[in-house]
C-alpha cells in the first residue's frame, strides 16, 4: 500500500512545485533607469587636466570629508542634489531636478534652469560613474549607493 501511495503522490507534488514556480514574481530587466533610483554619495571627482580625452588616475581626487554631496533619484523621475559643507547642516544647498535616461545618457534638468547630460560609464547595485563635457574638458564623478 505504501508503494502505491508514493507513486500517487509524485504527480501531485510535481504539479504543486510547477504551480509555485509559476507564481514567482518575474523580475524586470535591469536598466540604467531602474538601477539609478535611490541616493548616491559622491566619493571622487576628476577633470581631464591634460586634455587627452580620458581621466587618468592622477587626475582623480577624493571628495573632501568636509563636503557631503548626494544625488537622489526618485522613481517619479524627480530628484535633488544636496550639498552639505562642513557637515554642520547650516550650510546646506538643495537643488531639485527632473531626470531621464536614454540608453546610457543621463539627463538632469535642474529647476534652477540649468541642464546637464551625463554619460553613464558604469552603474551597478553599489557604484555609479558618470562623465560630462564641460568648457574645461571632460569631468568625471564617482558615487556610492547609500
Amino acid at each position: 500500500m505504501k508503494k502505491y501511495t508514493t507513486i500517487l503522490l509524485l504527480p501531485v507534488m510535481a504539479i504543486m512545485i510547477a504551480g509555485l514556480g509559476a507564481c514567482a514574481k518575474k523580475k524586470e530587466p535591469d536598466t540604467t533607469a531602474g538601477k539609478i533610483i535611490g541616493k548616491w554619495k559622491k566619493i571622487q571627482y576628476a577633470t581631464d587636466d591634460n586634455q587627452n580625452g580620458i581621466i587618468d588616475a592622477e587626475e582623480i581626487t577624493n571628495q573632501p570629508s568636509s563636503i557631503d554631496d548626494e544625488l537622489f533619484f526618485a522613481s517619479s523621475q524627480t530628484g535633488n542634489e544636496t550639498t552639505t559643507i562642513n557637515k554642520s547642516k547650516s550650510e546646506v544647498t538643495v537643488l531639485d531636478f527632473d531626470w531621464s535616461v536614454a540608453e546610457n545618457n543621463l539627463w538632469i534638468g535642474y529647476r534652477a534652469n540649468d541642464t546637464v547630460t551625463y554619460s553613464v560609464v558604469n552603474i551597478n547595485a553599489s557604484n555609479l560613474i558618470i562623465t560630462t563635457n564641460t568648457s574645461r574638458g571632460l569631468a568625471w564623478y564617482s558615487y556610492v549607493k547609500q
